[in-house]
């Protein structure tokens, strides 16, 4: 089963991909990428400087990436919940990176 997982980038200061420039990524906390995304100085700050892509993902279970469709279908029971734990986090983490290292071309 999958579902959809919320991310945003800004690639406003990106060197681009054949300079070599980093991707910086926010892994999302137990919040909503709205709330997250007024908050995080590092990637604003640094951003510029390093020439890099940013990425900010949204953590599954809060704001809008939300597995089995809802709330309260998510939240309703250990089975469901068993998903809610560091190890998925970081695997869909890993798949959004890879995801945004294949659309942009990058290598490192």
């Amino acid at each position: 089963m999958t579902f959809q997982q919320r991310y945003a980038i800004d690639s406003t200061h990106w060197g681009g991909a054949k300079a070599n420039a980093p991707i910086l990524a926010f892994l999302g906390e137990e919040s909503s990428l709205d709330s997250d995304l007024s908050a995080v100085g590092f990637l604003r700050d640094n951003g510029p400087r390093f020439k890099a892509l940013l990425v900010y993902i949204e953590h599954r279970y809060y704001g809008k990436t939300m597995p089995f469709g809802s709330a309260e279908e998510a939240l309703k029971n250990a089975s469901t919940l068993g998903y809610l734990n560091a190890a998925q986090a970081l695997a869909d983490y890993a798949t959004i990176l890879l995801h945004v290292k294949e659309k942009y071309s990058t290598k490192h």
